[in-house]
């Protein structure tokens, strides 16, 4: 998602949720799996049961239960070769059946898997029944996947090529860059100073606050002039909002505010 908002509303950077939970990376080279991103997997080693034999003195270590060691799923390698579906949504699902409702996992913008064997014409396994779904394909390590108009196997699609520049990065713990939402619109283009002005009460008298703080020379001083000023980047942006790639159905999200508190991923 791409958010456009008032400079002030929004304090980014890692330091602004050291305390959040950072999301489970995408798979680059599968797609991740429904247990994954459900964080259905037991990681809790049950103790051995002191009166049973185990417990006697040279007796066998308890084993661990099946899913232990599971997670995190190994990546698997993006120079594998063959041929890959590309998503162009936030949420590409993958299905346990072609032409199912049910999902096994997803990918999500800009990321990849690759088909089976890496040969597409061999995956191909049946068309679809729209321009979002036009052709289906196994993909490993299991399930299928659909191309058309929310997924394509063109490495070189213009807009394929932007998303993958700020995709995620799954071999990171953070795999996208973090800010802690003041409480922001959410816009589809930069606004006006008219228009952002009727959808934010009381910028103005705001903005006149931000550029008092501006002038403090002390974090303490700034919370005196708006406690919700602690730990806030007061420097002026660098450079203007970047242009919005144009996305179809299913590639932005539909909110229409971000609450504050919320924790916001984003990539530059």
């Amino acid at each position: 998602m791409t958010v456009i908002a008032a400079s002030a509303g929004l304090t980014v950077g890692l330091g602004a949720c050291s305390e959040a939970q950072p999301q489970r990376p995408l798979l680059e080279g599968s797609a991740q799996t429904a247990q994954a991103a459900t964080g259905s997997l037991s990681t809790t080693i049950p103790a051995p049961d002191s009166s049973g034999p185990a417990a006697a003195k040279g007796g066998p270590a308890p084993t661990k239960p099946p899913g232990v060691d599971d997670w995190p799923p190994p990546i698997a390698p993006t120079d594998q070769g063959g041929d890959r579906i590309y998503s162009k949504v936030r949420h590409l699902w993958i299905r346990p059946a072609v032409g199912s409702r049910a999902w096994e996992g997803y990918l999500s913008l800009g990321d990849s898997v690759r088909v089976k064997d890496g040969n597409a014409e061999q995956a191909f396994v049946a068309r679809g029944d729209s321009a979002n779904c036009e052709k289906w394909y196994a993909v490993e390590p299991t399930g299928f996947a659909c191309t058309g108009r929310r997924a394509t196997l063109d490495a070189t699609d213009p807009e394929i090529v932007e998303l993958r520049r700020t995709k995620a990065d799954p071999t990171s713990p953070w795999p996208y860059r973090y800010g802690e939402s003041l409480g922001v619109p959410v816009y589809s283009e930069p606004p006006s100073e008219d228009k952002q002005g009727r959808s934010e009460p009381g910028l103005k008298a705001y903005l006149d606050k931000v550029a008092q703080a501006r002038q403090a020379p002390s974090e303490a001083e700034r919370q005196a002039v708006d406690k919700r000023f602690f730990g806030m980047d007061f420097d002026a942006a660098s450079k203007g909002p970047p242009p919005l790639l144009a996305l179809g159905p299913g590639g932005r999200s539909l909110s229409t505010r971000v609450v504050r508190g919320s924790t916001i991923a984003y990539a530059d």
